[in-house]
């Protein structure tokens, strides 16, 4: 026979009688449980008044700028992020790209309205395309680019390895500088070119072709 074990006390540690406020499962008072909720919601989820300081560390001024939750400047909040995504430029593309993916219809408005609000800065920029990329397509350099199209398999997109507009380097719309890449790949890489990996393609190409 087992001893009966000891009697639950009546108080809690505050002095509310448990058998009128109730006990939980592990035997604790309710009322002390609610309490400790209630401080931790006012400390953790009620918010906290301005400061009274106008101006941050840096010098701006917060009642102009404006400020986050934690009372930190927004100007230098932002700078704290761009300068992360410079050391980090990756993981920066990823953000970008899944932040996309989630206003993807807001964005598109946006940039609806703007196409109709500034329709001259649209046709410029595509003249300026239009007129890069037609010098990039040489007389030599076509033959089988029009069935490297058509067998493009399906969820993939046909891709510049050298973009045609690039910044430091463009290249030209010929057979070599083709391949197939998804639509995700595709928008990361946008008008990027690593250097290292194409000079080493485009030697193999020379090779085989007895130019070097």
């Amino acid at each position: 026979m087992k001893k009966p074990g000891p009697k639950p006390k009546k108080l809690c540690i505050r002095g509310h009688n448990k058998d009128i406020t109730g006990r939980n499962k592990a035997g604790r008072c309710n009322e002390c449980c609610n309490e400790y909720s209630r401080e931790y919601w006012r400390k953790h989820y009620i918010p906290h008044p301005l400061p009274s300081t106008q101006f941050c560390p840096n010098g701006h001024d917060t009642f102009i700028v404006g400020r986050y939750g934690g009372h930190t400047c927004k100007i230098c909040a932002i700078g704290n992020v761009l300068k992360s995504e410079a050391k980090n430029p990756e993981k920066a593309a990823k953000r970008k790209h899944k932040a996309y993916l989630k206003n993807r219809i807001a964005c598109l408005k946006k940039q609806k309205i703007y196409d109709q609000e500034h329709p001259d800065i649209v046709k410029l920029c595509k003249l300026r395309q239009d007129k890069k990329r037609k010098l990039r397509i040489p007389k030599w350099g076509q033959e089988g680019i029009n069935e490297f199209y058509r067998d493009c398999p399906k969820n993939k997109e046909v891709d510049h390895i050298i973009p045609l507009c690039g910044k430091k380097v463009s290249g030209l719309h010929v057979y070599w500088n083709l391949q197939y890449l998804t639509p995700k790949k595709n928008k990361q890489k946008n008008n990027n070119v690593d250097l290292k990996k194409v000079s080493k393609a485009y030697g193999k190409l020379l090779k085989k072709l007895g130019l070097k």
